[in-house]
């Protein structure tokens, strides 16, 4: 049997509005342990989202305090969304074609009446296959433009190019002493994706 968004999403989310301040949604996302807020008009219709990330890069790129930045300021003014009636395979292609973790479901009326996670579709209850969970995985993770299974090469900057080119000339000469062994935390911090 297909499962729909309504079997897997988290009913009622906390909401907040465009005219509120950047620390009103910082509340709710650190007081209700969530990714995302979405912001509503007075009837209750989501026009917009707003994460942890809006706010901080918000407050940091415009040197102003969370208190002094409105939620219209920060927040994604483009909205995906779902029905709760839809089936959860709508869910996830929606997050893959545009690239976010989270929608908003709503009622025939755009009002909000739940949210859904790419972690509530990994969930067995969402009865999607492992192979399409893991194919939004890579794709949800890819680097923006590269498509899945294709490494993003990286432009290099004016900064590392002095570096990448003496890297290049020691790399074509004789082998020099080995280094020095390195100790457990190098080698502990070698693995570690910064």
């Amino acid at each position: 049997m297909t499962k729909t968004v309504a079997d897997v999403m988290t009913p009622a989310p906390r909401t907040c509005r465009r005219t509120d301040s950047l620390v009103a949604a910082a509340k709710i996302l650190w007081e209700h342990d969530c990714g995302v807020v979405p912001v509503v008009d007075d009837g209750g219709r989501v026009v917009g989202m707003i994460t942890d990330r809006d706010c901080l890069m918000a407050a940091f790129t415009r040197g102003r305090k969370l208190e002094d930045l409105s939620v219209q300021s920060a927040m994604a003014h483009m909205v995906f969304s779902v029905r709760a009636s839809d089936p959860a395979e709508t869910a996830l292609r929606r997050m893959t074609e545009h690239a976010v973790r989270r929608l908003p479901v709503v009622d025939d009326h755009a009002r909000i009446a739940g949210i859904v996670s790419f972690a509530d579709l990994c969930q067995p209850k969402s009865g999607l296959a492992a192979a399409a969970i893991a194919q939004g995985a890579a794709s949800l993770t890819a680097p923006r433009g590269a498509k899945v299974g294709e490494a993003k090469k990286q432009p290099e900057s004016p900064a590392v190019a002095p570096a990448v080119a003496a890297a290049k000339a020691t790399a074509s000469k004789p082998e020099a002493a080995p280094a020095p062994a390195a100790d457990a935390s190098t080698k502990k911090q070698k693995g570690r994706r910064i």
